[in-house]
């Protein structure tokens, strides 16, 4: 009997061992994963080219990096880019007609969870990621892992993390003293009345940036329908007017997602900002805008798909990216050199990530309704 009992302990014993030597789960060994990789490469390769659609600033500057992916693994990466909308056209027009053409999409979660995902023609992605950097949690932002953005989370994964002060108002410096803005609710002070110009809050392309106010904790519908109704403010629907209307001297201010146009023209000298470079008294937010990356159901190169997915959120891909658009990853563990100054998280902030609330989608309808009716209600839709 004392004999089976310590037979029974070391046996124990060497289970504990067992488990505490085996990677986490999710992970390959280094040794299986190096083999599997291996082997998908090797059908990739075969397959020949990977087909995608980038939307926004990575698409329209990865192809002065892109071409280091295809010299080192040997894939072509045939992408186009352009409106999400457009795209969402032609994709739904193509499936209705049996035509598989689009293996891989990067860009904002609105076409996807409003279109695509209900159309049937997305497929899960969370199945198809296993490189051990991209299921290591600590090499996210907040260590959660991957953020994915649907409401089933299985088919829409986050990679972009734009964080930085106060990127929700840029600004003419020969206008505007930024000192006098310590919270957003001193936007509304009578002496702006006028001075506002900014893109179609109601608008997809702009959705986010209007759940920002819609949704912050410290800010809320009453807010945003104050600095819809109040403000006298000039709606446009293309951003670069906006800047260009800003930098004139035309306006002191424009909100709803101008920066990066401003930002282009900051670059040139122009008298403009991208943000206020200081933290106002409401918590910033971490903002993925058209930084998310998903599969096509049925797509016609499926090794070629999962091998680039894989890659795309991994370090190398990732560090790509962040040259590409000068946005930041949600990757914790690789350089921010190369990243605009603007898009940097800062150390210490308690940040605000919306995005990554499970009822964001619904929310950022409603605060797009909501934007569209204050408009309405001011005859400026």
């Amino acid at each position: 009997m004392k004999l089976r009992s310590q037979f029974n302990f070391w046996a124990m014993l060497a289970g504990m061992a067992v488990l505490l030597a085996a990677p986490p789960v999710g992970f390959a060994q280094k040794g299986s994963f190096d083999k599997e990789w291996a082997e998908l490469l090797k059908k990739a390769q075969q397959e020949g080219k990977v087909v995608a659609f980038i939307c926004c600033g990575v698409g329209r500057g990865v192809g002065k990096y892109i071409g280091e992916f295809e010299k080192k693994y040997k894939i072509k990466v045939v992408f186009s880019t352009g409106s999400s909308r457009q795209q969402s056209d032609r994709v739904l027009a193509e499936r209705r007609a049996g035509r598989y053409t689009l293996d891989v999409w990067m860009g904002g979660i609105t076409s996807v969870n409003t279109r695509l995902l209900p159309a049937g023609v997305v497929g899960p992605i969370k199945p198809l990621l296993f490189h051990p950097e991209v299921l290591d949690k600590k090499a996210w932002y907040n260590s959660n892992g991957p953020v994915l953005m649907d409401p089933q989370a299985n088919y829409v994964v986050a990679f972009r993390g734009n964080g930085g002060f106060t990127s929700e108002i840029t600004y003419n410096t020969d206008k505007l003293n930024p000192d006098e803005i310590k919270s957003f609710w001193d936007l509304l002070k009578p002496k702006y009345r006028g001075q506002f110009v900014g893109r179609d809050p109601s608008s997809a392309g702009v959705g986010q940036s209007t759940a920002y106010y819609y949704m912050h904790p410290q800010l809320g519908p009453k807010f945003l329908h104050r600095l819809l109704t109040e403000t006298d403010i000039t709606i446009v629907q293309n951003a670069r007017q906006a800047a260009e209307w800003l930098a004139l001297g035309k306006y002191s201010i424009c909100l709803f997602a101008c920066g990066r146009e401003v930002r282009s023209l900051m670059r040139q000298g122009m008298p403009v900002r991208d943000e206020i470079s200081r933290l106002l008294k409401e918590s910033p937010r971490i903002s993925v805008g058209g930084g998310a990356i998903w599969t096509m159901k049925n797509a016609p190169h499926p090794n070629a798909r999962t091998f680039f997915i894989n890659w795309w959120l991994s370090r190398e891909g990732q560090i790509m990216m962040q040259k590409a658009d000068g946005d930041n990853s949600l990757r914790v563990d690789i350089p921010k050199d190369a990243i605009d100054k603007a898009t940097i998280r800062q150390k210490g902030v308690d940040y605000w990530f919306p995005d990554s609330d499970p009822e964001f989608q619904k929310k950022l309808g409603e605060s797009m309704a909501f934007a569209r009716k204050a408009l309405v209600s001011v005859g400026k839709k």
